[in-house]
């Protein structure tokens, strides 16, 4: 019996006990009807549990594409190893499956990025990396990824520069050839008050969009996509448990009208909004 599976249905079972004694408190019909409930729960978890005890446990209650990506990162591996390591798995992946490279920074290991996204794809994966696209290297995996994904974070150079210290000649650079050249593409826009949600700075984020929007339909027939992030505070327990003070922790997100606001500005250019 595998032991996620039996965890599973060990837990079922204590709230079922509990739903049970709970009864004898609030009332015995209305519980009766909850542990009914929970008894197709149970047969549903015992089910699963014959299933799982099967070779799908292998690869996903084995922690089949987490032992993949932990090996990785934890020996000396190739491109080529990685991929047949995904292609072993993706079987069971069904419709939803697929490989998105994430942050850091992906375009900093763009040399054994490349062959690795050329390599699943070949082998039918669907494949995707998120980028601030802010590095000299971004191009080399634009035409290599069934899907881009990545930022604008201002709209002008000095915006840019204070907010994150980069270039954002180079990121419009990549921008504009991701626009030309991504099979798909969406670029988000991280919406933060006191960084980028002023007047001018939205008018100049628009603008910037409303000409990669053009360069899209003229290469790809289709429109630009776009998808706005407001600014949030989920991250901030992360620095409570680092012991770090968190920079943002008195800034307050955007509010709802402002970034509806914000959205209406940007679909008047023709692009296709992201929710």
């Amino acid at each position: 019996m595998n032991f996620n599976a039996l965890l599973l249905d060990l837990i079922v079972l204590i709230v079922f006990i509990w739903e049970i004694r709970r009864g004898y408190r609030i009332g015995f019909m209305r519980v009766l009807i909850e542990c009914i409930s929970w008894i197709a729960v149970f047969v549903l978890a015992s089910m699963l549990s014959y299933f799982v005890a099967g070779p799908v446990s292998d690869t996903f209650f084995s922690g089949g594409i987490t032992d993949a990506i932990a090996s990785a990162l934890t020996q000396n591996t190739t491109p080529e190893a990685l991929a047949a390591e995904l292609a072993a798995l993706a079987g069971n992946w069904g419709d939803f499956g697929g490989v998105t490279f994430g942050g850091g920074e992906p375009s900093l290991q763009a040399a054994e990025l490349a062959p690795l996204l050329r390599t699943l794809r070949r082998n039918g994966i669907h494949t995707a990396f998120e980028s601030n696209a802010a590095t000299a290297a971004f191009p080399l995996l634009v035409s290599e990824a069934d899907l881009v994904i990545a930022d604008l974070k201002s709209g002008t150079a000095e915006t840019f520069r204070a907010c994150t210290g980069g270039n954002f000649g180079t990121v419009l650079a990549n921008l504009a050839r991701a626009a030309e050249e991504a099979d798909a593409l969406l670029l988000r826009i991280p919406f933060v008050p006191g960084c980028n949600d002023a007047p001018e700075e939205r008018s100049a984020m628009a603008g910037i969009l409303d000409t990669l929007n053009r360069s899209r339909r003229r290469a790809k027939g289709e429109p630009l996509a776009v998808e706005v992030l407001p600014f949030h505070h989920f991250g901030d327990p992360k620095y409570r448990a680092l012991g770090k003070p968190c920079p943002m922790e008195n800034v307050p997100p955007p509010s709802p009208e402002t970034v509806a606001g914000f959205e209406r500005e940007l679909a008047g250019t023709g692009l296709q909004l992201q929710r």
